[in-house]
């Protein structure tokens, strides 16, 4: 397999054309998705959470997630 020879700036030591419009559109896409699409399914969890536990199990329950979670961001952005 042959690599191809990665440049990250032109020659004068710009960026690629429109690098910078691209990147903050991906950026906002991102954030978008994990807005609308975390937001839908965590509530679903919470609210499980809180019809497996009721009020008195429940936000103990809740905690677990928000610890899985928190696990789970610290792996993803290491």
């Amino acid at each position: 397999m042959k690599l191809k020879k990665i440049i990250e700036a032109n020659p004068d030591g710009t960026i690629s054309k429109g690098e910078d419009k691209e990147r903050a559109k991906l950026l906002n896409d991102f954030e978008k998705t994990l807005v609308v699409k975390w937001n839908k399914e965590y509530n679903s969890f919470i609210k499980d959470a809180m019809k497996i536990g009721g009020t008195f199990r429940g936000p103990g329950i809740k905690k677990q997630l928000q610890d899985k979670l928190k696990d789970w961001t610290q792996r993803m952005t290491k």
